[in-house]
């Protein structure tokens, strides 16, 4: 590997940085706006997590 092409690799990773940099913000808009869905349903890794509604919260137990 030449030293030429490790500096733009590394110039790469940088733009790479950048970009991923503005994304919390709009990830937290994005959160927000999964939050307000009615969707109570989310699967991850097959396991399927039920969110009680919001009106529920607190008052609710969870069973596990």
């Amino acid at each position: 590997m030449q030293h030429s092409d490790y500096i733009s690799g590394y110039m790469a990773i940088g733009e790479v940085l950048k970009t991923m940099s503005i994304l919390p913000q709009s990830f937290t808009i994005s959160k927000q706006e999964f939050f307000d869905q009615p969707l109570t349903q989310l699967t991850s890794g097959g396991v399927k997590y039920t969110r009680a509604p919001l009106a529920a919260r607190g008052s609710a137990t969870c069973s596990m």
